[in-house]
């Protein structure tokens, strides 16, 4: 008895160390493999859902699968094992008695499917509302200042408030549906166990069956019903485990669309002829075109201005540049190339973009800087900046480049973030510039010293350059005109203005906006 006992706790001291291995590797495993896939999946793919729920899948939904997991691998096999033992004793002893026990296991079968279905359609509602929460929560924390600038704190605990009650109900249901199914089995186990003591006394009155085989028939019996309630206690664990899986399997198996050719081309080190053919971009095929048969050609070491109202297609074209989207129809050109066909890592090597809202990490200034370009030296970096207009703002901090920047980049300014990721992409040295908008936060005099140092940042690059601004467009060669996602106008600055077009009206706009803000300026100084 002492090696007995001395076996099995050394046995389940094993099977707790090797449990607490697995989750942990399926734990990591499954975490890495969704956050590469998460990764690979294409700009389209993050458009359509919140980082919030994003962020459930990685962490959530995956601590649930390792609890869950864990829970079935403890008491599946062990109790799985002692039903067949149970079922092989009990048959030794009486068939008859044996069969009317078996007969009893269907009934559970039938509780689990009816139980299971409803379990199933609970779990899915909550882990979808449970997603649904963690994006709506993500998205007003990382917009705290506008509900405290709205007073809106009252209106958005209501909010949550109404959003947690379903989820709390769903929990209620599931915990119901499990108790549920747990007391139909006990019933089902209490009344075949009665049945087996009432046959066997007879038989036992009658002779057939000894007093000890009928004792011996009823405890074999336990070991068979005593793993069955254990495992319909798995029931809850079972469905919520098959409807997270499920969630991260359709994630898993979503489809990469933006992928790379089967032969890809590197692109030369060299600045690149940027070529339109009559493009076409649909985000989704119930809305009208973002951008509809555009076609018009930068020439290797040029620089393009486009420009047009909001919503006409600016922002599309710049990431059409960058392929962060394929167009729908027609094709993108780099030297010659189609761009479906470069090599993924080689273009995004050779082209550098610089999105209309900054991005900014939680760090120091060097380390937003060089990211993406870790092995710079530090010179490189200091020129980047120069071009960008912000080393004269870094330098005097006390930590200078090691200054610690907040989450979001709150502790600059709209315009200091975007010279930094202005920076960021310079010091990046890309063949190929494409700068969305990235000098509206700016005054004019910090734009007019930017507009100066373009000439020597983007010298030898093509670049690419939104912007609603003429005196950007001006120190450009060529302006390309949208509107409503179509070619407006297409040529150089000094032709444009030759012509009454949408380029020269914007330009008349801007001068009497300016000369109007001259009079306001001046008159208040003559009055004094």
């Amino acid at each position: 008895l002492i090696a007995m006992e001395l076996a099995r706790h050394l046995m389940l001291f094993v099977n707790g160390e090797r449990l607490i291995a697995v989750r942990q590797k399926v734990q990591f495993q499954l975490r890495s493999r969704v956050h590469e896939k998460l990764l690979q999946l294409p700009q389209s793919y993050h458009d359509r859902h919140s980082p919030g729920r994003l962020m459930t899948h990685l962490f959530s939904d995956l601590t649930v699968i390792e609890q869950h997991l864990a829970k079935v691998i403890k008491i599946a096999p062990a109790n799985v094992l002692a039903m067949l033992v149970g079922a092989v004793i009990i048959l030794a002893i009486d068939a008859r008695l044996a069969a009317i026990v078996l007969l009893t296991l269907p009934a559970y079968g039938i509780g689990y499917r009816w139980f299971g279905t409803r379990l199933r359609v609970v779990n899915a509602n909550l882990r979808e509302r449970e997603g649904r929460l963690n994006g709506h929560i993500a998205n007003r924390i990382s917009h705290f200042l506008l509900v405290k600038s709205f007073v809106g704190e009252q209106r958005e605990a209501i909010d949550f408030i109404g959003r947690t009650k379903p989820i709390m109900r769903d929990n209620v249901a599931a915990a119901v549906l499990n108790t549920g199914f747990s007391a139909m089995c006990g019933i089902v186990t209490g009344v075949s166990i009665t049945a087996v003591l009432w046959l066997g006394t007879l038989q036992v009155r009658d002779g057939q069956l000894t007093l000890g085989q009928l004792l011996m028939f009823f405890a074999s019996a336990g070991y068979l019903f005593q793993p069955v309630s254990l495992l319909t206690s798995l029931a809850g664990s079972l469905h919520r485990l098959r409807t997270v899986a499920g969630r991260l399997m359709h994630l898993l198996d979503e489809p990469v669309t933006l992928v790379q050719a089967p032969d890809p081309v590197t692109l030369p080190r060299r600045p690149c002829t940027i070529r339109f053919d009559h493009v076409t971009l649909r985000y989704e095929q119930a809305f009208a075109a973002a951008l509809e048969d555009v076609s018009f050609t930068v020439e290797a070491g040029q620089r393009l201005c486009v420009m047009g109202p909001s919503g006409s297609g600016k922002s599309t074209l710049a990431k059409l540049v960058c392929r962060l989207y394929d167009p729908t129809g027609g094709t993108v050109f780099l030297d010659q190339i189609d761009l479906r066909r470069v090599k993924l890592a080689d273009l995004r090597r050779r082209v550098g973009f610089v999105p209309q809202e900054p991005v900014i990490f939680r760090g120091t200034l060097d380390e937003n800087i060089r990211y993406g370009s870790e092995n710079a030296p530090h010179d490189m970096l200091i020129a980047a900046a120069r071009h960008a207009q912000i080393h004269e703002f870094i330098e005097p901090l006390p930590a200078s480049y090691h200054t610690l920047t907040s989450e979001r980049g709150l502790t600059l300014s709209g315009g200091q973030k975007q010279r930094v990721t202005l920076a960021r992409a310079l010091l990046y040295d890309p063949t190929v510039l494409v700068l969305d908008d990235c000098t509206s936060a700016l005054d004019a005099q910090t734009e007019s010293q930017l507009i100066d140092a373009f000439h020597q940042a983007l010298r030898n690059r093509t670049a690419v350059l939104i912007s609603h601004r003429v005196s950007i467009a001006m120190e450009c060669d060529l302006v390309l005109m949208l509107d409503r996602g179509r070619v407006a106008e297409f040529g150089s600055p000094g032709q444009l203005l030759q012509t009454d077009g949408p380029f020269a009206t914007l330009d008349r706009q801007q001068q009497q906006r300016t000369e109007a803000a001259q009079r306001i300026h001046s008159a208040p100084t003559a009055s004094r």
